[in-house]
C-alpha cells in the first residue's frame, strides 16, 4: 500500500486489524512531507507491519496539483523491491479496501511466476484493468510486463503528463505491449476469488479525516 501521511494515519488501524485474522504481512510505502520527524512513525505497531518511506518537498505538494497521482502509482514502482525484501508474493491494494473475506486464496491461486489482475468489462483504457487489487508472484517482476509498466509510469511523471488513474492506464498499456509468453502468465483475478472487492463503510469520513490529518501535519512542520 502506498499513500501519504494523511491516508496512513486515517486508515491504518482498519487495515492492520486484518493482520491477525488472515496472517498477512502488510507493507506501507509512505510519501512524507519534508520536515516530517521520522521517529513519529510507530514502527512497533505490529510485528507483521513493514514501512518504507520517501520525502517530498512542501513546494512539490503546493505547486503540483497532480501529487495524489504519485501516491497511487509509487506502489508499483517499489513493488519489485518490496517483494524481494519479503521473498513472497505481493498484493498491491488500495488502502480503503475491506479485507473481511479470506483473501489468502488469491495468493495460492498463482505461482511465483504469475500475476493476477482485475479485468473489467469496460473498453476505456483507464478502466480496462483496475489498479486497486492485484497480485504479483515474486518472480513476475523480471518479466517485460513489469518493466513496461514502470517505464510508462516514470516517463509520464518525468514529462509532467501525470493524471488521476495513470496507474490503470499503465496497467493496460503494459498488457497490450507485453510478449505472448508473459501474457500467458497473467491470470484474471475474477477467476481466483468469489467475493466482491468492497471499500470501507463511511469511506468519505475517512477521506475527510485523511485530508485534515495531512493539513494539520504540514501546518505543524511549517
Amino acid at each position: 500500500i502506498s499513500c501519504d501521511w494523511g491516508y496512513y494515519s486515517a486508515y491504518c488501524d482498519l487495515i492492520n486489524s486484518s493482520i491477525d485474522n488472515y496472517h498477512l504481512n502488510i507493507h506501507y510505502h509512505l510519501v512524507l512531507p519534508q520536515g516530517f520527524i521520522i521517529s513519529d512513525l510507530d514502527t512497533n505497531i505490529h510485528k507483521r507491519v513493514g514501512i518504507s518511506y520517501e520525502i517530498e518537498s512542501l513546494e512539490t505538494r503546493e505547486q503540483d496539483r497532480h501529487y495524489k497521482t504519485y501516491y497511487s502509482l509509487v506502489r508499483y514502482l517499489v513493488a519489485g523491491k518490496v517483494s524481494s525484501l519479503y521473498g513472497q508474493k505481493l498484493l498491491i491494494s488500495d488502502i480503503d479496501i475491506v479485507f473481511e473475506n479470506n483473501i489468502t486464496k488469491v495468493f495460492s491461486g498463482i505461482s511465483d511466476d504469475e500475476a493476477a489482475l482485475v479485468f473489467s468489462k469496460s473498453d476505456l483504457p483507464w478502466t480496462k484493468i483496475m489498479a486497486g487489487f492485484n497480485v504479483f508472484g515474486r518472480n513476475f517482476f523480471t518479466k517485460d510486463y513489469y518493466l513496461l509498466l514502470c517505464n510508462f509510469l516514470i516517463e509520464n511523471l518525468d514529462s509532467n503528463l501525470n493524471f488521476w488513474m495513470l496507474d490503470q492506464i499503465a496497467l493496460d498499456v503494459a498488457y497490450v505491449n507485453s510478449s505472448r509468453d508473459t501474457i500467458s502468465y497473467i491470470k484474471s483475478m475474477n477467476t481466483l476469488i468469489e467475493f466482491k472487492i468492497l471499500q470501507q463503510q463511511d469511506n468519505s469520513k475517512y477521506k475527510y479525516l485523511a485530508r485534515d490529518n495531512i493539513i494539520k501535519k504540514i501546518s505543524e512542520i511549517k
